[in-house]
């Protein structure tokens, strides 16, 4: 029997290979472990790959991150993506169905959380885009795909959403630190 806890290793080894967001993706696996010293296996799986369709570009997408960020439309698909692929990811890895879905379900709801454990999700999510993306929000406003005032709504957004008392506190300073990047 794979577990979800089996696979991290696994995880982090792919995320490094094939990712083009893979340090987003190892902090957001550090925060969900230092928010919740005792999280479950499949939270920190959940964690380490909420967003791994983005290793797999739909070139049919409508949709442009910089530009859709904020759209149901976008979040919906993004996180189904990410949940299909995680699906396919775990079951191609022997994973148990008894963890597979409850990873899958995390994922699907990783923007907007909703109980306690996706929330905690949510939170590790945008304590990770804060601390490693403010690069990514600066070349999107250098190449045009987003203005500085959408660029700087963006991480307000990321901080703005976080429920987790634990996170908001522990957070503030990064951004802060990433909100004067930006501005």
């Amino acid at each position: 029997m794979t577990t979800a806890s089996d696979l991290l290793g696994e995880g982090v080894t792919w995320a490094r290979a094939e990712h083009p967001h893979a340090a987003h993706l190892e902090r957001t696996l550090f925060w969900a472990r230092e928010l919740e010293p005792d999280a479950s296996g499949v939270l920190l799986l959940a964690a380490l790959l909420h967003d791994i369709e983005r290793a797999v570009p739909d070139p049919g997408s409508p949709f442009d991150s910089a530009r859709d960020w904020s759209l149901d439309a976008y979040v919906d698909y993004h996180q189904g993506r990410s949940a299909a692929h995680l699906a396919r990811w775990m079951a191609e890895r022997g994973a148990e169905a008894d963890e597979i879905s409850p990873a899958v379900a995390l994922v699907a709801v990783h923007e907007r959380g909703g109980w306690p454990e996706a929330d905690l999700l949510q939170a590790a999510d945008s304590l990770s885009f804060i601390e490693t993306l403010t690069p990514l929000l600066r070349e999107w406003i250098a190449t045009g795909r987003s203005s500085q005032a959408d660029a700087l709504a963006k991480l307000d957004f990321m901080w703005d959403r976080i429920r987790v008392p634990a996170a908001r506190e522990r957070g503030r300073a990064l951004y802060e630190g990433a909100r004067a990047e930006v501005a």
